[in-house]
């Protein structure tokens, strides 16, 4: 049997001559399909693991209660000192290791003239300390008390005017471009940084922050702190880890776009297999005399049928195949940015093509392959012979 089915795929192969547009279509359709099946799946490990990446177990976000985000808590700044009066922040000397945030939205382009949201975070010195991944890509950290700005790489990859050296106005002031850096391929890439007393001074709200940012001494102290600071009655605060409080961020826009992927998968395969389909039908008709003499001189009706379907998931296979391989070449890595829905701000990844979303790509492949040759593989055993002797 074995035997059989290396004849009929070998004939089946060679007979690919005589029918390439079928065959054609069939790859480029299946192609097509896993490439945009890929694309969605490396944009929301992309998304995911930009995600995970961002924030630290030990650093603590505080806002006000019941704020979704930053960009609507308020605190006031003559709280601080009792917000920073716990054992359970870290120091250097006398310095507590925390940065208050003033942290808003600005509207730049994106390089394609796109109108968009851009985040801008004024902070401490203190804040670098808050980073372990932090570096300086390149020029150098701003100056405090001057209007110069250090963007993340992945901001300065997708808008317009935040190149080293430039200056931009940003709502009637002209910040300039001192220094890129890099933070671990996390979310903070995608905002720009300024000095915090600079930033309260131009937007006017020298009183009021958007929340607070403190490195504790473990992690294991963060529900003791928490309990502190939610318990004090002079305050309505909310503390929630950093890992935790963008961990939750990211799970709105994963969640739509896993419940888009399914269907959308199945929708594009349905399409794909009946490109397929058409492609085996179209072989397995033009052989049929060729088939019917190799069974009369005693091929078995299963290598018959395995035969066929071989040949489908071969010709789906090269398609998968292909749609992979420009998925690495075009995808992977792209630089592309979102809207962060609670954030009311872009947020900037890369695309992502795992080893576990190829596996998934050539698993597409192989699954249309399988459902466009079974219709065909039924069709080439189940012709009687004198019908199918009689088309010679």
């Amino acid at each position: 049997m074995v035997y059989q089915v290396i004849t009929l795929v070998a004939n089946g192969l060679k007979s690919t001559l005589t029918r390439l547009s079928g065959v054609f279509v069939a790859i480029f359709c299946v192609a097509s399909v896993v490439f945009l099946f890929i694309s969605v799946l490396s944009m929301l490990a992309g998304f995911s693991k930009t995600m995970s990446r961002t924030g630290q177990e030990d650093v603590a976000v505080i806002m006000r209660s019941g704020a979704l985000s930053e960009v609507n808590s308020v605190l006031n700044v003559s709280d601080l000192p009792a917000m920073l009066a716990h054992p359970e922040i870290a120091s250097e000397g006398d310095t507590k290791l925390a940065s208050g945030q003033f942290y808003l939205v600005v509207e730049l382009a994106k390089k394609n003239g796109q109108a968009v949201n851009v985040p801008m975070r004024g902070i401490e010195h203190e804040e670098t300390a808050l980073h372990p991944d932090f570096v300086l890509s390149a020029g150098r950290m701003f100056t405090r008390g001057t209007t110069e700005i250090v963007v993340g790489t992945a901001a300065s990859g997708q808008f317009a005017g935040l190149e080293l050296g430039n200056t931009v106005n940003i709502q009637g002031a002209n910040w300039t471009v001192v220094g890129l850096f890099d933070d671990g391929g996390n979310v903070y890439e995608s905002e720009i940084w300024a000095d915090l007393q600079t930033m309260q001074a131009v937007f006017q709200h020298q009183d009021t922050l958007q929340s607070l940012r403190v490195k504790l001494t473990s992690p294991a102290v963060f529900d003791s702190y928490k309990a502190a600071i939610q318990g004090d009655p002079r305050f309505d605060l909310q503390v929630e880890r950093e890992t935790d409080y963008f961990s939750s961020h990211g799970s709105g826009l994963i969640t739509l776009v896993q419940k888009t992927v399914d269907p959308l998968a199945m929708l594009m395969m349905v399409g794909a297999i009946f490109a397929a389909l058409n492609a085996t039908y179209a072989s397995i008709s033009t052989r049929m005399t060729e088939i019917a003499t190799l069974r009369a001189l005693g091929f078995t009706d299963g290598a018959m049928s395995l035969a066929v379907l071989l040949e489908a998931i071969l010709v789906s296979l090269i398609g998968g195949l292909i749609g992979i391989g420009v998925s690495y070449l075009i995808v992977d890595g792209f630089l592309f940015s979102t809207m962060n829905g609670e954030a009311f701000s872009q947020l900037v990844f890369r695309f992502n093509v795992t080893p576990i979303i190829v596996a998934q790509g050539i698993a597409m492949a192989l699954a249309i392959g399988l459902l466009s040759g079974l219709l065909p593989a039924w069709l080439a055993i189940r012709t009687p012979l004198h019908i199918a002797l009689r088309k010679a």
